[in-house]
């Protein structure tokens, strides 16, 4: 594990611990009820385990502008925001997707449904769920923006840059959310071979990741800590493509990744028909046959182990190892603009370590 592994990982307790206390004072400021208690249970559920990823990397992006230890920044309140957001995100994208576990729990929608049977209320337990997880969300979605009113309050520069981005960020998923389902509904005629179609997919996970989950994060904490938007830009430079190969890496642990690493089932991508990068790369170069067993099992829930396994076979022949290149030309990509950047020797180093978290990783 690299030093700045240990540095953010210690982090982790303190960022969870602010963006439960946001969250509980946001809503005992509005309704202090025992009637809310289910709704309160389970959007603190929602923010439990995760790996506080974007809120490291705001830490990241502050810590190469300041000579300060990057435990000792000023940014918790950015950090619970972020993780505030992602908790929001992942309630609404568990209904999209009709999920019925996050991280080995049940999904808030289910969650709710369950709350619902066990009380014996009238009415539809699943529309009850779903009802009541989009609130979730939205309540997850106010205590975010509270965290980031906070970090602003005490901001002396490029507050508004700040907020302008970090409202960028919440188009840029929405965006990207609706470009991925509407890809998802495109039919599958075998004889087209853009039929999952590659520039689609990489402008999804430029939206839904690569700005979402790397850039924008390390940005916020950049600027947040008095970084130049010159010096911004530049450090978007660098982790843009790295974003790209994050996403990826991350596509191809949803096929292929072992589940008691990753937390996620083996094959749940297939399961849910993701349109991503790999597939459509295997989408491209598979045989008609091949095809037509993609088009009738892409998206089944009810898929067999063995049925899986074949689409996980032809993904490997088909699609993996052009996919493995791409992520490695997105990482050279990354290192090509670090160079001709005007980072300094020790900034490059921590940018360094970052690209080794973001793309050389098994969960």
């Amino acid at each position: 594990m690299s030093v700045l592994s240990e540095q953010l990982l210690s982090l982790a307790p303190r960022i969870e611990e602010r963006s439960h206390s946001i969250l509980a004072e946001l809503a005992n400021s509005i309704a202090p009820s025992e009637q809310v208690t289910p709704l309160l249970e389970i959007c603190h559920k929602s923010l439990e385990e995760g790996k506080r990823f974007r809120a490291f990397l705001a830490f990241v992006g502050g810590s190469l502008f300041t000579h300060a230890p990057i435990e000792t920044l000023p940014l918790d309140d950015l950090g619970a925001s972020l993780e505030l957001y992602q908790a929001s995100a992942l309630v609404h994208d568990d209904i999209i997707d009709h999920a019925p576990t996050r991280r080995g729990n049940p999904s808030a929608h289910a969650a709710f449904s369950s709350y619902h049977r066990s009380t014996h209320f009238r009415g539809d337990s699943e529309d009850f769920g779903i009802s009541s997880a989009i609130l979730a969300g939205d309540l997850l979605f106010s205590a975010a923006e509270s965290a980031m009113i906070r970090q602003c309050e005490n901001l002396s520069h490029y507050r508004d840059p700040v907020m302008q981005l970090y409202a960028r960020m919440h188009a840029e998923v929405a965006i990207g959310q609706f470009l991925d389902i509407s890809a998802e509904q495109r039919p599958l005629d075998t004889n087209d071979s853009e039929a999952i179609n590659a520039s689609t997919a990489l402008t999804i996970v430029s939206h839904k990741a690569a700005n979402y989950s790397v850039v924008i994060p390390a940005t916020l904490g950049a600027l947040a800590m008095g970084a130049s938007p010159l010096d911004a830009d530049a450090l978007g430079m660098v982790l843009a493509p790295w974003g790209h190969a994050f996403q990826l890496r991350d596509d191809e642990l949803g096929v292929f990744g072992d589940p008691q690493i990753t937390g996620k089932g083996a094959g749940d991508d297939l399961r849910e028909g993701k349109r991503t990068y790999l597939l459509a790369l295997t989408w491209q170069n598979a045989s008609t046959s091949e095809r037509e067993k993609l088009a009738r099992r892409l998206g089944n829930p009810e898929m067999t182990h063995h049925e899986l396994d074949e689409l996980r076979d032809i993904v490997a022949r088909r699609g993996r190892k052009l996919h493995e290149e791409v992520i490695s030309t997105f990482e050279a990509q990354g290192f090509l603009a670090l160079e001709s950047s005007r980072f300094t020797p020790e900034q490059r180093d921590t940018l360094s370590q970052v690209a080794a978290m973001l793309i050389k990783r098994s969960k």
